[in-house]
């Protein structure tokens, strides 16, 4: 741009200046992970002023949660919807598609046990106040939707102390 002026003296004085206009702020949604805990979402921005200060997350249950990776809690399908701004003031909107969480695991175990086979697997436990050691203790493990087994073990810790068990 260059600009011309002249005074009531006759003088005429001319400036040149480089107006850099940013190109439109663009915004791209994506799910990094979803568990039954949530959806891990995350925002990138391209153009605008290069440097992206917010965002502000709508999750797929109208829940507001923000940054630029952030965590939706709902285990609903749906669509998350973040407004993205950078430093100059633009904003641009994005959306991704949420999946429904999968179901939440039973147990955590120790590997996995083949149906038919046998395994040993170390429990540990954490005795109580209220308990004392050599307390007996029942446990009971569900195999299957119809076999339980029930063991009584003797706890080897003292009490508030994480230990093993017979």
């Amino acid at each position: 741009m260059t600009a011309t002026a002249t005074g009531s003296n006759t003088k005429t004085r001319s400036s040149a200046d480089t107006i850099k206009i940013n190109p439109a702020l663009n915004a791209a949604a994506t799910v990094q992970s979803r568990t039954y805990e949530g959806a891990t979402v995350n925002v990138t921005t391209t153009g605008g002023s290069g440097k992206l200060i917010g965002a502000v997350w709508t999750c797929q249950d109208g829940g507001k949660v923000s940054g630029p990776t952030a965590t939706c809690a709902s285990k609903d399908a749906g669509t998350a919807t973040v407004t993205a701004a950078d430093g100059a003031g633009n904003t641009a909107t994005a959306s991704v598609a949420i999946a429904a969480a999968p179901p939440k695991p039973a147990c955590k175990q120790p590997g996995s046990i083949k149906a038919g086979k046998a395994r040993r697997v170390k429990l540990r436990m954490k005795v109580t106040k209220k308990a004392a050691r050599k307390t007996k203790v029942k446990i009971e493990v569900t195999a299957s939707k119809t076999k339980k087994v029930t063991r009584t073990v003797t706890c080897k810790a003292k009490a508030g102390k994480t230990g093993s068990a017979k």
